[in-house]
């Protein structure tokens, strides 16, 4: 029942429109319009969000589908090459954008059979939220108290059909800006207040790389200091913590602020730390309503699936946090964030076919 050719059609359309986060209004447009085409009325909040809510015909409860509607740069002028072997890239000098426009395009698959087939199907919502990419901005602001759903399958995994990710990190990202005091460093060292070692010494007390089986630290800019012949009166550092457990994360997060309030008082300096939750962690059961419907899904497609731990985020995160039980569905895409990108034709026919086995 799937069209090959419109699959194929729809996803080249997507990738050809530029939606940088944030820069999204060519993607809605095109959206609400192929939606409308559909008999499906989509509403968009000032965020760029779109939802719609499908009336079914069978029993059973509502099922959400997500995919997002941003991509990352280099992301302007994209254009999609299908190869013979039907291996989709882009032409080299931007990313494809199959993260996550095969999550699109598999749902607007899914709803163009399901339509021209007259299936009957289970209520279903839509929800393809901006700025995915710039930690889930899109799905943070988005107003909930209208979903039903209690299920939701995100397609936005990369990797290979089949795999769907049940638990995702809690992600804080942290500054920290320490101030000392300047000094001539020939003349009068002994005067200023070093802030470059006290921060030294701070990030050589902490764990970095992977904490534990769950968690990583990672400081990753480092800057300060005005001359090579002043004893630098600041040095400011950002980084971020990733976790599978919240109240783990927010334990390193502790350390952190411990190592640097120590050594800062060793060396006479201040110091300031701020940091954001940029996602929580969530873990839906691997045994639940979610993964038995998904393992079932696959296997009538003859697909054997595998759930999977991830370090990423997705609009999940949100999902999760508002009671919805879902997983994150490899949408077939490879080397996601790159120009050498890549998707096969096959994989997004077979994706589109386990989220119809989903309503049908």
């Amino acid at each position: 029942m799937i069209n090959t050719k419109r699959l194929t059609d729809s996803f080249c359309s997507l990738v050809a429109i530029d939606s940088l986060s944030f820069k999204e209004e060519k993607m809605v447009k095109y959206l609400n319009e192929r939606l409308l085409g559909l008999g499906i009325k989509p509403h968009t909040d000032k965020t760029g969000n779109i939802y719609a809510f499908v009336k079914g015909s069978i029993s059973g409860d509502a099922v959400l589908f997500c995919a997002h509607t941003d991509t990352v740069a280099p992301g302007i002028g994209k254009r999609a090459v299908v190869h013979p072997d039907g291996k989709i890239t882009s032409n080299g000098d931007t990313v494809l954008g199959a993260d996550d426009m095969s999550g699109v395009a598999a749902i607007l698959e899914m709803l163009e059979v399901l339509e021209e087939n007259n299936i009957p199907h289970r209520d279903m919502e839509l929800f393809f939220p901006s700025a995915e990419e710039v930690y889930i901005k899109g799905s943070s602001a988005f107003d909930f108290s209208a979903v039903k759903a209690k299920t939701a399958y995100v397609l936005d995994l990369d990797g290979n059909i089949g795999n769907a990710a049940y638990a995702a990190p809690s992600l804080i990202s942290f500054e920290i800006n320490v101030k000392g005091r300047a000094a001539h460093a020939g003349f009068a060292p002994e005067d200023g207040i070093n802030a470059a070692a006290a921060a030294a010494e701070a990030v050589t007390m902490l764990k970095q790389g992977r904490v534990d089986d769950i968690s990583t630290l990672n400081i990753g800019v480092i800057s300060g200091g005005s001359a090579t012949n002043i004893v630098p009166a600041y040095c400011s550092l950002k980084g971020e913590l990733r976790s599978l457990d919240h109240k783990n994360a927010l334990g390193i997060l502790d350390k952190v602020k411990a190592a640097f309030e120590t050594a800062a008082q060793k060396y006479g300096a201040e110091v300031e730390i701020k940091h954001c939750t940029d996602l929580t962690a969530y873990r839906t059961d691997p045994n639940g309503r979610a993964a038995e419907q998904y393992k079932a899904a696959c296997r009538k497609c003859g697909i054997e699936p595998k759930l999977v731990t991830t370090f990423g985020g997705s609009d999940n995160n949100s999902l999760a946090l508002h009671g919805i039980e879902g997983l994150v569905l490899s949408a077939g895409y490879h080397n996601a964030h790159t120009c050498g990108e890549y998707i096969y034709i096959k994989d997004m026919e077979a994706l589109t076919r386990i989220i119809l086995n989903l309503v049908i």
